[in-house]
């Protein structure tokens, strides 16, 4: 936990730098009260972020055989590049394949850069400001009339914009993630299975079926059932299901850091696609980066070149996209 103040205000306050420092019930209350107030713009961005990183992936090896000098391209210059390759002597497979993702690419990134216009000084003053606050108001406990200044004291932008960056980045997931059995929390082993439930007797049908019915409800955009879906499957060492130990554990694992539930979730995608379609990649687990503008909004420069690679200085927290 990083400790920090406000000038003006003699308490201190914690805010998180790891999914260590976050609890699973924390992280799951921004989901279910701050996350949906996040401004549109930024869930389109990331949507159309995604759509051209891939587009951009699929181009890789005809940029590798067309370019002379190898580089790191932006959009622009490879369309540029692979447009001039179609109008010079292309293979015929080149002409099958590039046109369609070419296309694609160039009106994505058109819709991409409409809405970066949008995105003024008076919307960042407007809609993201607060939105930010909201979070780390959250997160750390400040009243979010004290951030904003209406109780005379006030949080600078620069600031404000440093708190959420760090607790965007305590809220993302490791690039890999392993999980191991067992798990300290509240002073207390809780482990995982050795197998996944196999509906063998009626006690595992109960435990089963008690599972499938929260991981629905987290695919359909429940964030209270993610604590649900562990609080099943989870348990004290030689403990079998039942609905007393299921609710004890629905009270215990809102303590639970995000760290640990993050490598928990992990091993329910590698143990059952059937249980779970895409656990890990379909929901909150999946906190992923999102592009915002070129330079700092107050600087208004986005847009005067529209393929430079945008600065990432917004993060989505939390968003729950079906990969």
């Amino acid at each position: 936990m990083m400790v920090f103040s406000i000038e003006g205000d003699e308490r201190q306050y914690k805010c998180p730098e790891s999914p260590k420092d976050v609890t699973l019930g924390k992280y799951v209350s921004f989901l279910r009260d701050i996350a949906p107030h996040e401004p549109a713009e930024i869930a389109k961005l990331q949507e159309y972020n995604y759509r051209i990183n891939e587009l951009m992936d699929d181009l890789q090896k005809w940029v590798a055989k067309v370019q002379q000098q190898p580089k790191e391209l932006s959009v622009d210059e490879t369309l540029d590049l692979l447009t001039g390759y179609l109008n010079g002597e292309p293979t015929i497979k080149a002409t099958q394949y590039l046109p369609p993702i070419i296309k694609e690419l160039g009106e994505v990134q058109k819709k991409q850069m409409a809405i970066v216009d949008k995105m003024t000084a008076v919307w960042y003053a407007k809609h993201l400001i607060p939105y930010m606050a909201k979070t780390v108001a959250h997160f750390t406990g400040v009243t979010y009339a004290k951030i904003m200044g209406a109780e005379g004291i006030g949080m600078t932008r620069k600031a404000l914009e440093y708190l959420y960056d760090k607790i965007s980045r305590a809220c993302a997931p490791k690039e890999a993630s392993e999980y191991k059995r067992r798990y300290l929390i509240n002073g207390e082993v809780y482990e995982l299975p050795e197998r996944f439930m196999q509906n063998s007797t009626l006690i595992e049908f109960a435990e089963a079926a008690q599972f499938q019915e929260n991981a629905d409800r987290v695919n359909a955009g429940q964030a209270e059932a993610l604590i649900d879906v562990i609080s099943v499957i989870m348990r004290k060492p030689g403990e079998m299901y039942s609905e007393e130990v299921y609710h004890r554990n629905r009270k215990t694992f809102e303590q639970m850091s995000l760290d640990d539930a993050l490598e928990v979730a992990f091993f329910l995608k590698t143990q059952s696609d059937t249980y779970v379609t895409n656990f890990v990649t379909s929901t909150t687990v999946r906190l992923a980066e999102v592009v915002k503008m070129e330079q700092a909004l107050q600087e208004r420069t986005v847009g005067t070149s529209r393929s430079k690679p945008l600065q990432k200085v917004v993060y989505s927290i939390g968003r729950m996209l079906r990969r």
